[in-house]
């Protein structure tokens, strides 16, 4: 009988270590851009998420990114499914003629449009990733970006 009753105990062990791995996983989340700003022209708009320094604004290291056509149009929503929780930086541009990339003046400065998450422009540079990291941690949760 108590041969049962450790085997029974031992079963329900495993079965609660198990549960509570598989509630302990990654969760995913849905997120959306608010992109507000954006030139009243036709264009395409370039979207990377990241989630480490190393990388940041480098076309190869985003986590999660969109290709959006834009017709037109001075905002947009944009949706992000099955994101998973973490920190992340967001980095955008809009390219007007389509050559893929951000155009920049002799000194460097784009003259196409541009964001990032935290809305952060320093005057000299481009935002860094820890300026312009935040905690996805919510259902839908909005994250809101005004181009310059």
């Amino acid at each position: 009988m108590k041969n049962k009753n450790l085997v029974k105990s031992k079963i329900a062990f495993i079965i609660i270590v198990i549960l509570i791995g598989l509630n302990t996983q990654a969760q995913s989340l849905n997120s959306k851009l608010e992109i507000t700003n954006i030139p009243f022209k036709k264009g395409t708009m370039y979207i990377s998420w990241y989630n480490k320094s190393e990388g940041f604004k480098e076309n190869n290291t985003a986590v999660y990114y969109k290709i959006i056509k834009i017709d037109a149009s001075t905002s947009a929503i944009i949706n992000f499914e099955n994101i998973l929780l973490g920190v992340y930086a967001v980095a955008i541009f809009f390219d007007e003629n389509g050559n893929g990339i951000i155009d920049k003046n002799l000194l460097g400065i784009p003259v196409e449009k541009y964001g990032f998450s935290n809305n952060v422009y320093p005057m000299t540079r481009g935002a860094t990733f820890h300026e312009a990291k935040f905690n996805l941690k919510a259902q839908n949760q909005v994250v809101s970006i005004r181009m310059r």
